[in-house]
C-alpha cells in the first residue's frame, strides 16, 4: 500500500505543471540574434556553448533584453520603473531600423500568430517608437524573394476583430521581402485613428504569391497602439553575466554598447598623479629646509666669539691665537728668594715673630 501511494504521488509530481517548470530551460537562451547597426546592415549571431579555463560559458550569447525577464527602465525624467514577465517588443534606436537586436523569428509554425514572432498579441507599442516586427520566412517558400506589404487592420474594442473598413494603415515598402524576416517600423499619429488613449491594430502580411499569382493575406498579432511618451525610457537589464565574443566581433560590441568611459578611468589616475607630485614637493622642501637650518648653526658655532670677533676684524686687529697669561719674564713665585722685586713680605713677617720669641 505504501508502494503504491509512493508511485501515484510520484506520478502526479511528474504530471503537475510546477516539476513541469521547473524542468523547462529559459527559453530563447540559445536562440540566434539579429544585431543592427547604425548603417541598418544586420548581422546574425548564433550562440555556442564552451568552456573556458574549465568554467561552462556562451560565447555569442544574445543580450538580456532578449531573453530576461526582469526589466528597469529609466525615463529621460529620471522615473524609474521594473517590470517582470516576457521581454518588450524589440525597439530600434532610429526609425530606419539602425542599432537595435532581437531575436531570429523561426520554428513557430505551431504559434497562434505564426508566422509572425514579433510583436506578441496584445503588446503595447508607442507612437514615435521604432520597433522590429519580425516573421519567420521558412514558410514562404518560393516567395522569399516576394515583396510584401505590411498592413494593419483596426480591431474593434468590444468584439476584438478586425473591422471590415478600409486598412488602418498599409507599410509599401520595397525593403520588405519575404525571405527577410523583419521589418523596423515606427507607428504614426495617423495610425492613431484620432484616439487619444489607445487604438487596436490586427498587423497583416500582404503579397502576390509567385505560384498562384493571386493576393495572399497572412493575419497575424493583434497589437495596441498607444499615444506617443513625453519622455521615451531607456531599457537597462539587471543582468550583468551576459559574455561577449573574444574574436572579430570586438568592434561590433563596442559600437554597440557605447564603449568604455574614458572620463571614469582617466580622472582616478589624474588624482593619484598630483597627489603623489604635491607629495614629493613637500618632503623635498622639508629636506632642504632642515639642511639650510643645520649649516647656520655649524656656521655660528665654527666662527670664534660670533660678533667679538667681527668687531676685532673691523678695528683691523689681528688674530691671536695664543691667549697671553702673563709675560714669563716676570713671572716669579711669592716665596722664591731670587725675587729682585724689593721687599720679602712673607720673609720679613717670619722674622718678626722670631725675634718676639726672645
Amino acid at each position: 500500500m505504501v508502494a503504491l501511494t509512493s508511485r501515484l504521488a510520484l506520478a502526479l509530481l511528474a504530471a503537475s505543471p510546477l516539476s513541469a517548470s521547473v524542468l523547462r530551460p529559459r527559453a530563447g537562451a540559445n536562440r540566434q540574434w539579429v544585431s543592427v547597426d547604425s548603417d541598418g546592415n544586420a548581422r546574425t549571431y548564433i550562440p555556442t556553448s564552451t568552456q573556458v579555463n574549465g568554467v561552462a560559458t556562451t560565447l555569442s550569447a544574445a543580450p538580456y533584453i532578449l531573453t530576461g525577464s526582469v526589466f528597469t527602465v529609466t525615463a529621460t525624467n529620471g522615473d524609474v520603473s521594473t517590470s517582470t514577465g516576457a521581454p518588450p517588443p524589440p525597439r530600434a534606436t532610429d526609425s530606419d531600423g539602425g542599432r537595435g537586436v532581437f531575436n531570429v523569428c523561426m520554428d513557430n509554425a505551431n504559434s497562434q500568430i505564426a508566422p509572425f514572432c514579433q510583436p506578441r498579441a496584445r503588446s503595447e507599442l508607442y507612437v514615435k517608437e521604432p520597433y522590429y516586427i519580425t516573421w519567420d520566412s521558412s514558410g514562404f517558400g518560393a516567395d522569399l524573394n516576394t515583396v510584401a506589404n505590411i498592413v494593419g487592420l483596426a480591431v474593434t474594442r468590444q468584439s476584438g476583430t478586425p473591422t471590415n473598413a478600409e486598412p488602418n494603415f498599409i507599410i509599401n515598402d520595397t525593403t520588405i521581402v519575404l525571405g527577410r524576416g523583419y521589418y523596423a517600423w515606427t507607428p504614426s499619429e495617423a495610425d492613431l485613428k484620432g484616439s487619444t488613449d489607445f487604438h487596436n491594430v490586427s498587423l497583416m502580411l500582404q503579397f502576390v504569391s509567385s505560384e498562384s499569382n493571386e493576393l495572399t493575406n497572412v493575419t497575424g498579432p493583434t497589437i495596441t497602439l498607444l499615444p506617443a511618451r513625453a519622455n521615451i525610457p531607456e531599457e537597462h537589464s539587471d543582468d550583468d553575466d551576459d559574455e561577449d565574443d573574444d574574436d572579430d566581433d570586438d568592434d561590433d560590441d563596442d559600437d554597440k554598447n557605447g564603449g568604455p568611459n574614458v572620463l571614469a578611468i582617466a580622472l582616478p589616475i589624474v588624482f593619484v598623479v598630483l597627489a603623489i607630485a604635491g607629495l614629493a614637493a613637500f618632503c623635498l622642501f622639508r629636506r632642504k629646509r632642515r639642511g639650510a637650518a643645520a649649516g647656520a648653526s655649524i656656521n655660528r658655532t665654527s666662527s670664534g666669539f660670533g660678533a667679538q670677533a667681527a668687531h676685532d676684524q673691523h678695528l683691523g686687529r689681528k688674530d691671536n691665537n695664543d691667549i697671553q697669561l702673563e709675560d714669563r719674564s716676570d713671572t716669579v713665585s711669592p716665596i722664591s728668594p731670587a725675587s729682585t722685586s724689593g721687599r720679602n713680605v712673607f720673609q720679613e713677617e717670619v722674622a718678626r715673630q722670631e725675634r718676639e720669641r726672645v
